[in-house]
Formats: C-alpha cells, structure tokens, sequence
C-alpha cells in the first residue's frame, strides 16, 4: 500500500487514469495487428488454393478466367424492315403553258411518271381555227434522263383525199373541259399488260361533227395508234393501278334522232398490244351512272327523245339487261310514247330498228 513512499517519482493524483487510457490504446493495437494479419493471411491462403486449382500455363489460364458462367445466350438475328414503296400512280397529264399565248409564243406540256419524260412543245397559232393549235409540234421522251424518243408530232389523217392537213389542235383528254385551254391534252397512262407506260395524246380537227382523236404512243420505239372518236370528248381515268379512257359510242349520233336529240352509250377503252380495246363491261359501276343519265334525260322531254332512250337501252344491254330493257320499251310503245318527227323511225319502226342496230354493234 505505501511501496511508492521509496518512489523517486510517486504518481500523481491522475497517475493511475493516464494508466488505464494507455492500456486500453495497447489492447486495440494488438487487435488490430490480429485483424490485419489475419486478412493477410486469408489472403495468401486464397492465392494458394487458386494457385493449386488452375492449370500451369499462362494461356490455359487466360481461358478459364474468361469463360462465363453457364451457357452463352443465343445470338438472335435483327430481321431487316421491308422497304417502304409508294406506288407509282397509273395516271399523270399536263397543261400546255402558258395556257393563252399569242401567236409565235412557243407553248410547252411536260409530264413525269416514274422515270419516264414526256414533253410536248410548239408555237402558238390562230390561224387555222378559234381554237389554239400548234406549229411544228414536237414530242420529246426520256427514260431516266436519256432521250429514247424525239420526233415531230404528226398530223392527223385526212378525212378525204381533198381535204387540208389537219392542223395539231391539242384537246383536252383530262382536267376539265375538253375545250378549254387549261385542260390537259398530255397523259402518261399505264395499262394492263403493257411493259412500260403509255403516251396519250388529245387532239382534234377542228370541225363541228368529226372531229376528237386519241392517240397512244410507244415510249420505247415511239410508234403510235389513233382512234377517231367522232364527235364524243374523251377522259382518261385512274381505276386501281391501271387507266382506263372513258368516252362515248358516236355510231349512235343521228342513227335515232337529230344530233342535238341523239344519246351516246358508255364507251371505255384501253391499250392493249397496239390497238384500243373495248372494256366497258368490265365497268358496271360506270354504266349504271351512264344509264340512270339517259333515263333522265328521257323522262324530262318528252318530244324528240329516242335517241336518248336508245343510248339508254345500249346502257341497259351492256350491263346484261337486254330483256328488261325491251320490256320497258314495249310498254312505251303500248302507250303512244314512241313517236316522234319524220325523217327518224318512230313507234313499231323505232322499236325494230333499235333491235336490229344493238344487234349489228355488239350490244345484245
């Protein structure tokens, strides 16, 4: 109890806290020499065991290190889109511009339809008629740029050996009225069966009652073919993916009535191996339209109509209503409804002309 008496350097009153604080600083040392020295040694021990369990080359080495775990996932393909096409339309027509020229004004239609060109140009003129024709005309095709076709433009066929050449009268084959100098005389068209498409031109004579021809032209070797239409206008039309021209039949004007009383029926046509083909069958939608027209028209005046009931009949015949059609004409007939002026057939004779007439031109 009093050893420190002999103590040079007795503690002091706080000798023995010092003691204590230095102590516990030497347990946690000590601790934390075991702790560091057992992590080192956890350490080697795992390098040995790795050591051991790998084979002795570097190269063996690189390859078990980098094998993943498991089976690889399978590598799935990416499946490319399907590109996207836009169809290309089966129609395209074009206005000569500038739509009114004076005289000597060079007047230009140019049309485009997939890679194909087709530019028609000439200078205003006057002369010939009221309406605006064309001198020295030419057409020009090109084929994804190159020029396949440049030639003059024809004119049309004289109706008789006396007769002036005709002048180029563009007529309007779509875009409104055929008369109109804003209407579109220029068309690109395709066609079933064709390879490539099809130029069509409008054109006209120039007279009162003769006088509207289509003319279709090879954008390959630039040969053409015409078709007189007579006094009917003509329209091309998209229908699907292919055009169809819609006109009227003419053998029809004065065959029943004066002009002004005569009915056309439906005519549609396309091109097909060089030559214009009949398909108004194959448009019932059209004929029907066509009909209920005539029907009308029948029925609002009453003088001066077989013609228009003729065209009405044509209609109904195309359409494979021969039988009903008749019907409906012989009931006309009982009742006195089928008379009309000389010098046209009227009542019974109108009855069997028309009979005689469809038959003769393929309508039943």
């Amino acid at each position: 109890m009093f050893e420190h008496l002999d103590d040079p350097d007795p503690p002091g009153p706080d000798d023995a806290a010092r003691g204590a604080v230095r102590r516990r600083a030497a347990q946690l040392a000590w601790r934390r020499r075991l702790i560091v020295g057992g992590s080192a040694a956890a350490v080697i021990l795992a390098a040995s065991l790795t050591a051991l369990a790998l084979p002795s080359t570097d190269h063996q080495r690189t390859k078990v290190a980098t094998k993943p775990p498991g089976n690889p996932p399978p590598t799935i393909a990416a499946t490319p889109l399907p590109p996207v096409t836009v169809p290309t339309p089966p129609l395209a027509c074009a206005a000569l511009n500038p739509t009114d020229a004076p005289k000597g004004v060079r007047r230009t239609a140019s049309v485009a339809l997939g890679d194909l060109t087709v530019t028609m140009s000439g200078l205003a003129n006057t002369a010939f008629s009221a309406y605006p024709t064309l001198d020295g005309p030419t057409l020009v095709i090109t084929r994804a740029g190159a020029t396949s076709v440049s030639q003059p433009i024809a004119p049309l066929p004289n109706a008789s050996p006396t007769d002036v050449v005709a002048p180029i009268i563009p007529w309007g084959i779509s875009g409104g009225d055929a008369f109109s100098t804003s209407s579109s005389p220029l068309c690109l068209a395709r066609f079933p069966g064709q390879a490539a498409p099809v130029v069509l031109l409008g054109l006209d004579w120039g007279g009162a009652h003769c006088c509207t021809w289509v003319r279709a032209i090879d954008t390959e070797r630039g040969t053409s073919i015409e078709e007189d239409l007579g006094n009917p206008t003509a329209t091309v039309l998209a229908d699907g993916d292919h055009a169809i021209i819609v006109t009227a039949d003419n053998a029809f004007a004065y065959a029943f009535s004066s002009f002004a009383g005569s009915g056309m029926p439906l005519l549609v046509q396309q091109v097909s191996s060089g030559t214009f083909v009949d398909v108004t069958r194959s448009h019932p939608d059209l004929l029907k339209a066509d009909a209920s027209k005539w029907w009308t028209a029948f029925n609002a005046n009453p003088t001066d109509t077989l013609g228009v009931l003729a065209a009405w009949v044509g209609d109904e015949c195309l359409l494979g209503q021969r039988q009903a059609a008749f019907a409906t004409v012989d009931q006309l007939q009982a009742q006195g409804k089928l008379n009309q002026a000389a010098p046209f057939p009227s009542g019974g004779a109108f009855v069997a002309q028309l009979r005689a007439f469809l038959s003769q031109h393929g309508y039943c």
